[in-house]
């Protein structure tokens, strides 16, 4: 199912900013496409919006310098 900004943001991050759910979205519903799983697909999005990924949308760099 993608997910738009409102959606993503109501569904699994509240706490969203306007721009930080568009970003979320916009990742989980790639990765969604890409690999069909929905779990993998919201925990991206989420850390997208986050910021926590720094170099690729499908892996977090955290910590990494």
């Amino acid at each position: 199912m993608p997910w738009t900004p409102d959606s993503f943001r109501s569904k699994h991050n509240h706490g969203l900013s306007d721009a930080a759910a568009k970003r979320g979205a916009a990742a989980a519903n790639s990765v969604l496409k890409q690999s069909g799983d929905e779990g993998k697909a919201v925990r991206v999005g989420n850390a997208v919006a986050a910021g926590t990924v720094r170099h690729s949308p499908y892996k977090s760099n955290r910590g990494k310098q």
